[in-house]
């Protein structure tokens, strides 16, 4: 998968965290707000990549809006914080 080609705005959060020593690159670096467009140039590229397919349940969305509200059948995904800044998926039935 191609990665990420960030712009130069946001090539310097990342730099910034990569400088950090290994035991304060920590996961909520990537919580504050100052990374938001990081976080939304990363997701932007993947989704793009995929062109538009969920790597979840496969199917085809449009928008993030489109694909969070789900279409008929379709799974919604939260993600839940895990102790040790990990985090996981859960996939469960969409309540619409």
């Amino acid at each position: 998968m191609t990665p990420v080609q960030y712009s130069a705005a946001n090539q310097v959060l990342v730099d910034a965290f990569e400088r950090l020593p290994q035991n304060l690159q920590l996961a909520a670096y990537w919580s504050d707000d100052a990374v938001d467009p990081v976080r939304a140039e990363i997701k932007g590229h993947y989704i793009a990549v995929q062109k538009y397919i969920c790597v979840y349940c496969g199917r085809s969305f449009v928008s993030r809006l489109q694909h969070r509200e789900g279409a008929t059948g379709h799974r919604n995904y939260q993600a839940k914080e895990i102790p040790g800044s990990i985090t996981a998926l859960s996939h469960r039935p969409s309540t619409l």
